[in-house]
């Protein structure tokens, strides 16, 4: 069948593969169960071929969201309105269960007080997702209200941070908060990391970043073919006790870069399932395997 799917502002019209790709099914996710979804999207930049399922869902971000602060951050160092040598400083107050880079400065410090520069601070929240200092770099850009705005004016209508770490994750189905959707979320990888929203070296550096995450080995790196190589920003929020309300959420969002030539954009998520971890990285590793192979057959 054909739907039409909004991406960055214009309707494309594409032809639905039973909601589900080649590798691992959807259906191994659970997404036949109540409450259950799975969106995702890609877009060549070598063909402009847009494909996607659910694209227009609204969806929970869980730490996907930090590329777009960070990149939100860089936008402001275009400006002059922040240095990345600027530093911050924390206190053990600041500190979440994940914050491996701050905890680590905190201890060293003596565990009273210490400081990262902003760059220190974007670079440990897109690499090792660092849930303190995505905390610590929000207030610069104006808090969760201000991320948002600014997305706004970069051309972005749908994405809307309105918490902090780590409450953010808990996003119920219906709720609006802190949720994206899987066009606007590829419109905006498209205009961030190719577009004039950033300096040149910013997108660059941001770029770097992601290439450097070093979360979610098993998701979209997992599903790329020797010579690929993946730059993303990985989600996940699991409960012990998943209800309806208090759902399991997972994301990758990024792209995919071959060994010459253009890359793919990707974003992918999936809100709901009770599978094990293993069994929904796999789901993401098949979404590059099959966004290659659309490219290369």
């Amino acid at each position: 069948m054909t739907e039409r799917l909004t991406f960055d502002g214009l309707m494309t019209r594409r032809v639905m593969i039973g909601g589900v790709m080649a590798g691992v099914a959807a259906p191994a996710l659970g997404v036949t169960a109540p409450g259950v979804v799975t969106a995702w999207a890609t877009l060549d930049k070598a063909t402009g071929r847009f494909s996607g399922v659910n694209v227009n869902d609204r969806m929970p971000m869980c730490s996907t969201f930090k590329w777009l602060l960070v990149a939100c951050v860089l936008a402001r160092t275009d400006r002059g309105l922040e240095r990345l040598s600027q530093r911050i400083s924390f206190g053990p107050d600041d500190l979440l269960g994940y914050a491996p880079t701050v905890r680590a400065a905190l201890t060293a410090a003596g565990g009273d007080r210490a400081s990262l520069s902003i760059k220190d601070l974007c670079e440990a929240a897109v690499t090792v997702s660092d849930n303190s200092a995505a905390n610590l770099l929000l207030p610069v850009v104006g808090g969760p209200e201000g991320l948002t705005a600014w997305l706004r004016r970069a051309g972005d209508p749908i994405t809307r941070l309105d918490r902090n770490e780590p409450a953010l994750n808990r996003v119920p189905p219906g709720d609006p908060r802190d949720t994206t959707n899987a066009a606007a979320m590829l419109g905006t990888l498209d205009r961030l990391l190719f577009g004039a929203v950033l300096s040149r070296g910013s997108r660059h550096r941001l770029t770097d970043w992601l290439l450097a995450c070093k979360t979610g080995a098993d998701r979209l790196p997992a599903g790329l073919p020797a010579g690929w190589r993946a730059g993303h920003k990985t989600g996940t929020y699991t409960t012990d006790r998943p209800t309806r309300i208090d759902r399991n959420a997972a994301g990758d969002v990024g792209l995919l870069l071959p060994p010459s030539g253009k890359p793919i954009l990707i974003v992918a998520y999936v809100a709901g399932s009770r599978q094990p971890q293993p069994v929904v990285d796999r789901w993401f590793a098949s979404l590059a395997r099959d966004a290659v192979r659309r490219r290369i057959g």
